[in-house]
């Protein structure tokens, strides 16, 4: 006998939140790559 149990997929409530984060997130990235560079080339 097998029990079977299917969660409901969670939703985002604030989608304008998340895109916001996830800009953030990319501009972070871009900026730390070029500092990670600049820092290199110093050396």
């Amino acid at each position: 006998m097998d029990i079977v149990c299917k969660k409901p997929k969670p939703e985002l409530e604030h989608v304008a939140d998340y895109n916001e984060g996830k800009l953030k997130v990319q501009n972070y990235k871009k900026v730390a790559s070029a500092h990670k560079k600049k820092s290199d080339a110093c050396i």
